[in-house]
């Protein structure tokens, strides 16, 4: 699980936007309504939530902001929750919140 954080963390870097922009991802719920999240389902939850935001950048100071909130609660992350077993669904949901993310920064940075 820290590999696939790491790559959360670091995947705001520069590149070439994808074509077109992934689709949203759908972070299944838990399964408790009323129970917090925990381990996988609460990094998925909060990651789908920067994402949504990076998202609705307009401009580059945005998208600045929201990777680096992004980067501090990696950072402050116990580390109970970085060693959560994630299973082949759950990194693919990663994944493509992280391509969406990806081309959501790429799209906010390159305006001033």
């Amino acid at each position: 699980m820290r590999a696939l954080f790491a790559l959360a963390i670091a995947a705001c870097g520069g590149g070439q936007p994808p074509a077109s922009p992934p689709a949203p991802v759908v972070v299944p719920a838990d399964a408790a309504v009323d129970a917090p999240l925990t381990g996988v389902a609460a990094i998925l939850a909060q990651q789908a939530k920067f994402t949504d935001e990076m998202c609705r950048c307009a401009d580059k100071p945005c998208a600045d902001r929201v990777n680096a909130a992004m980067t501090k609660w990696g950072q402050e992350l116990p580390a109970s929750e970085l060693d959560a077993k994630v299973g082949h669904a759950d990194a693919e949901t990663l994944g493509a919140l992280l391509d969406r993310l990806n081309h959501c920064f790429d799209t906010a940075s390159a305006k001033p």
